[in-house]
């Protein structure tokens, strides 16, 4: 009898032990963000320039930032800043970002990747493309007078950092 109990006790703590262990998986804040959040912190939107990097090429906005966006056609969504490469020469630097679209009754119009190569591009949300007409595009990746590289809204497109 003893030893049944003791085989018990070892299962039951064997079978604590890898409950206990098991990790609290934390949603990936990107993919939770839904159209109707996004519309909800609309009113935080603006178009002023969201700083990426200083002077000096170092980081502003961290990896992993999480812009939320309204198009000039409309369209919401939201894009995260994936990798950022800057060179010695901040002119010839790299981003990468992941971006969704929405459709109006929530579900995901467009996701892809953009990878921004040049010192100086516009970029269309709608359409998910960098080196697009001035006329189409949202924004810019381009430098002001002290070389920190900006997005400056363009075109009536408005964004948000978004903080959560």
């Amino acid at each position: 009898m003893s030893r049944k109990i003791n085989l018990l006790v070892l299962l039951l703590a064997v079978t604590l032990g890898i409950f206990s262990c098991k990790k609290d998986s934390k949603p990936d804040p990107f993919n939770a963000i839904t159209l109707t959040e996004i519309k909800t912190l609309e009113p935080n939107f603006s178009n002023k320039s969201i700083v990426l990097t200083d002077a000096n090429g170092n980081l502003v906005t961290k990896l992993g930032s999480i812009i939320l966006f309204k198009t000039n056609k409309g369209v919401y969504g939201k894009f995260q800043i994936k990798s950022v490469k800057v060179p010695v020469d901040i002119s010839n630097w790299e981003w990468v970002l992941e971006m969704v679209n929405f459709n109006a009754d929530g579900s995901i119009a467009l996701k892809k990747q953009i990878v921004d190569t040049q010192a100086e591009v516009y970029t269309d949300l709608d359409l998910g493309i960098a080196n697009c007409p001035f006329n189409t595009s949202d924004f810019s990746t381009s430098f002001n007078a002290e070389a920190v590289k900006i997005i400056p809204s363009i075109n009536g497109a408005t964004f948000w950092v978004y903080t959560n």
